[in-house]
């Protein structure tokens, strides 16, 4: 599904892997909103010293998500960002 009309608000889910830090997941949300994006809904948990987590994202347009994906790939402790393209709710299964 491509994002092109800026006067509509479309979530879009991201994963994202990093370390298991202290006060990672304050990086990650910070750097999300710094580019005007909101998180509709979070599931974050650890495994083996990583964490994996979930985010629901609402977004204007794909340059935007780009933007906000950029800026958590730069967080010290992520390992990996990406656009997941299922839909429904977040689960909850393990990995």
């Amino acid at each position: 599904e491509a994002i092109k009309d800026k006067d509509v608000n479309r979530t879009i889910r991201v994963e994202v892997i990093s370390s298991d830090s202290r006060g990672l997941l304050a990086d990650m949300s910070n750097a999300i909103s710094v580019e005007g994006v909101n998180i509709k809904e979070a599931h974050c948990r650890t495994e083996h010293g990583k964490a994996v987590n979930l985010f629901d994202l609402i977004v204007t347009d794909v340059t935007q998500l780009d933007r906000a994906m950029q800026r958590v790939r730069k967080v010290p402790g992520v390992l990996k960002v990406t656009r997941l393209r299922t839909s429904g709710t977040l689960s909850t299964a393990p990995v």
